[in-house]
C-alpha cells in the first residue's frame, strides 16, 4: 500500500493529471489523489493483483532481485512514459505549488515507506497461503471488469482527462470502494497480512 502510494502519486499527477483537477488545496485535488492511491493503486492494483499473482505462481523470496541494470531500465521507462504524457498537451500540468506539493508528498511517503521496510524486515520469508475470500474477490473483480469493458459501451463520456463509459465508471468506482473496505475488514478480522 505504501509503495503504491508513492508510485500512484506520481502517476496520478503526471500521467492523468487528476491530482491537479479543481478544486484544489495547495495546488492538489486531495479527494481524487487519496481515493485513487488507496483504492485503485493500493487495494486493487497492488494488494489484490499481487495476491492473484501469488495464487497462480507463489513468489520465490530467494529469487534474485532486479540488478542495477534492471532498476535503471525500470526508472528510465517510467521517466519516458511520464515525459510522453507531459508533452501530450492533454493533461493538466498543475500549478508550480501543486507540483511542489506532489513532490513533497512523494518524498514524505517514500521516507515513511523506507522506514517501515527497515523496521519490518523478516528473517524468514512468509509462505503464501490461499484465502477463500481473497480468491473469490480476485476472480469476481476480473469477471466484473471484463463485463463492464466488453458489454457496457453504450454511454461514453469525457471524465476529466479520459474517455470512459459512464455506467462502467459508476459500477467500477462503487465496486472498488466496497472491495477496499472488504480487504481492510479481512485484514483487521483475520489479524494476518494479506500475502503479496
Amino acid at each position: 500500500m505504501m509503495l503504491s502510494f508513492v508510485y500512484g502519486t506520481i502517476y496520478c499527477a503526471f500521467t492523468s493529471g487528476l491530482a491537479f483537477i479543481n478544486p484544489t488545496f495547495l495546488g492538489v485535488a486531495w479527494g481524487p489523489l487519496i481515493l485513487i492511491n488507496l483504492v485503485w493503486w493500493g487495494a486493487l492494483q497492488a494488494v489484490l493483483c499481487f495476491y492473484l499473482a501469488n495464487w497462480f505462481n507463489p513468489r520465490d523470496w530467494n529469487h534474485a532481485r532486479l540488478s542495477k541494470f534492471g532498476w535503471i531500465g525500470c526508472i528510465a521507462g517510467t521517466v519516458f512514459v511520464l515525459f510522453l504524457f507531459q508533452k501530450s498537451g492533454v493533461i493538466p500540468l498543475g500549478t508550480p505549488l501543486g507540483r511542489l506539493t506532489v513532490w513533497v508528498i512523494v518524498l514524505l511517503s517514500g521516507i515513511v515507506c523506507s522506514i517501515s521496510f527497515r523496521k519490518n524486515r523478516q528473517s524468514k520469508s512468509p509462505a503464501f497461503v490461499k484465502s477463500r475470500l481473497l480468491t473469490i474477490l480476485s476472480f469476481a473483480t476480473i469477471a466484473l471488469f471484463l463485463f463492464t469493458a466488453m458489454f457496457l459501451t453504450h454511454d461514453p463520456i469525457q471524465a476529466n482527462t479520459s474517455n470512459v463509459n459512464s455506467t462502467s465508471l459508476r459500477i467500477i468506482s462503487s465496486y472498488t470502494l466496497i472491495l477496499s473496505i472488504a480487504l481492510l475488514a479481512y485484514r483487521i478480522r483475520s489479524k494476518k497480512s494479506i500475502p503479496v
